[in-house]
């Protein structure tokens, strides 16, 4: 299989899909996406796992998510692996995912100014 990333999907007879899957050299792994998304049978999400090299990972959200219906239930950050407390999750979202949204500052504030009208 070498480094190639492998995609499988299962249906249920219904014909909807009730899972996918992607590995790379036979572990879970992606890098874009969750690793691992299940469907109930009437098509939502049941939940998603986002693995890298076998590991439960991701940096810019939960890696683990549950679903309710399509709704999120709840998520649990890991990291390499390692399930991270809130205060690390803070960290993270300080340092890698406020300065990604810095261009767009004026208009986050232009919006928050905005609703702020509307909802006085």
């Amino acid at each position: 299989m070498g480094n190639k990333l492998v995609y499988n999907v299962r249906y249920y007879d219904t014909g909807n899909k009730l899972c996918e899957h992607w590995f790379q050299n036979d572990i879970l792994h992606r890098l874009d996406g969750p690793a691992v998304i299940l469907y109930d049978e009437n098509g939502y999400k049941s939940y998603e796992r986002w693995y890298q090299n076998g590991k439960p990972h991701r940096l810019d959200g939960p890696a683990l998510i549950n679903y309710n219906n399509g709704s999120v239930l709840y998520g649990i950050w890991y990291h390499k692996g390692i399930q991270l407390t809130n205060l690390e999750i803070k960290n993270i979202y300080v340092s890698n995912i406020l300065p990604s949204l810095e261009p767009y500052f004026d208009e986050i504030r232009l919006v928050s100014i905005v609703i702020n009208y509307i909802i006085e």
